[in-house]
């Protein structure tokens, strides 16, 4: 099937995904969980896409459930379109003669382990607080324990469903994530316009770019994590649409507002090249691509209104973002605060902005806005190693393999690199994009250390 056909293709089932998540709120769960498999559908009739391809295209379609029992009880939940396919891609790959998820394999098993006792620890801190505390919201904590085991589904599907499509030689679904980020940068850029002409859309908070997300900071991480992918798609097949999508998206990555994301995404770049110094090619493309990148999103301010631009950027750089009366700093002291005072377990997952007002008078309105702080205060130093150590792992494996001949290696360097600073300042632990990362950087990782270990294991003489 042609480019453009897909490219469609993946629009439209986009939009059918959107408008179940617009229905939300007011349609039942059974409604959504329906106009998503019928999405599932026209994405299998029409594209011919894989189980993970589309959970590819559902990914970044996100959307708040309401979920609970009344005022008290009851709490939001975010999910993704892609949660509700999540469950048929697990059962399709148990079906299969060679099945995918059965834990052959070490990453697997070191994977279903890290998430075992990701949970139980989150729990053991939920239990010991509750015998301490007496006002804990329990369904908050049950919902922050249902994201790590959906978390923990996308890491194992995503590593098994890659690492299988690599190890035959289609790579098609890196070209698939890419076309769908430049799907959604696209709708969202052309939100961002259409607001400078006075015409409020879905795909924008204000000045600052949201997309298919409810968050302008989550979808920056998204877009910082397609862009590392489309420059790996663009290795393996250099298109002309591949170009215009990365421009399309550094520029949605700017006008997202996120102020962490620049410093993130140069870090990155610093990683990729050091990552990159033994190969000429890789280390070229890359510093290509920043020259080019910075090039046009300046140019892009300046063509469309000088002073509107330069007044977003003034405002990009600051703003408080989506914090209104709780400054970062207030939030970081607090979390620190509670992980002094309860430096093995924590005050209970979950139960941050439950517990503040012990704090800090007043309490906070809002999350702690730091990834790692945000796991110190709530599940204690036995949370926080669990929780870093499985992505840290992943993280120096790419980069031994380079030496293994792995060509993707400073991409997957440079969005790891990226997200793990855009987490100084906000709490990605639940997302979805991070954690497919990590499952196609582990499973790239396998099949180029078979590769090198089988010509190595050729060349040998005898």
């Amino acid at each position: 099937m042609g480019d453009t056909r897909r490219f469609w293709t993946i629009a439209a089932t986009v939009g059918l995904s959107g408008f179940a998540g617009y229905i939300a709120t007011a349609a039942p769960v059974v409604a959504v969980f329906t106009a998503i498999l019928v999405a599932c559908g026209l994405l299998a009739h029409m594209a011919r896409l894989s189980s993970l391809e589309i959970l590819i295209v559902l990914l970044p379609v996100s959307f708040v459930l309401s979920i609970g029992f009344g005022p008290v009880t009851g709490f939001d939940l975010n999910v993704s379109a892609a949660d509700f396919f999540l469950p048929i891609a697990i059962v399709a790959a148990l079906s299969t003669k060679a099945s995918a998820l059965v834990p052959s394999h070490a990453f697997t098993r070191a994977a279903i382990i890290y998430a075992v006792s990701l949970v139980s620890v989150a729990a053991a801190s939920l239990l010991v607080a509750s015998a301490r505390e007496v006002n804990l919201h329990l369904t908050y904590g049950a919902s922050a324990m249902l994201k790590m085991a959906i978390s923990a589904g996308y890491l194992l599907i995503f590593y098994q469903l890659s690492r299988r499509a690599i190890a035959a030689g289609n790579l098609r679904f890196l070209a698939i994530w890419a076309l769908t980020a430049y799907v959604i940068s696209g709708l969202a850029i052309a939100g961002y316009v259409l607001y400078q002409s006075g015409i409020p859309t879905p795909f924008t908070q204000d000045y600052r770019l949201v997309g298919t997300f409810d968050d302008p900071n989550l979808f920056s991480s998204y877009l910082v994590i397609s862009f590392c992918i489309l420059l790996m798609s663009r290795i393996v097949e250099p298109k002309l649409w591949k170009t215009l999508a990365a421009l399309a998206i550094l520029a949605s990555i700017v006008l997202t507002g996120s102020r962490a994301v620049i410093p993130a995404v140069l870090f990155g770049f610093v990683v990729a090249v050091l990552t990159a110094r033994r190969s000429e090619v890789a280390r070229r493309q890359i510093w290509r691509t920043v020259t080019v990148g910075m090039a046009f999103v300046a140019a892009s301010f300046l063509v469309w209104n000088p002073l509107e631009s330069l007044e977003s950027v003034a405002r990009i750089l600051t703003s408080d973002d989506t914090i209104s009366s709780d400054g970062r700093i207030r939030l970081w002291s607090v979390a620190w605060r509670m992980w002094q005072e309860h430096p093995v377990l924590g005050v209970g997952i979950g139960q941050y902005r439950a517990v503040a007002d012990q704090y800090v008078f007043g309490g906070v309105s809002n999350i702690a806005h730091n990834t790692y702080l945000s796991f110190l205060a709530e599940t204690g130093l036995v949370g926080f190693v669990i929780l870093v150590s499985l992505p840290l792992a992943v993280f120096i494996r790419v980069i031994r393999s380079r030496r293994r001949g792995n060509v993707f290696a400073p991409l997957l360097a440079l969005g790891l690199a990226a997200v793990a600073v855009q987490a100084l300042t906000l709490n990605l632990e639940n997302s979805r994009a991070l954690w497919a990362l990590l499952g196609i950087s582990a499973a790239i990782c396998e099949v180029s250390a078979r590769t090198h270990t089988h010509r190595e294991s050729i060349s040998r003489p005898g």
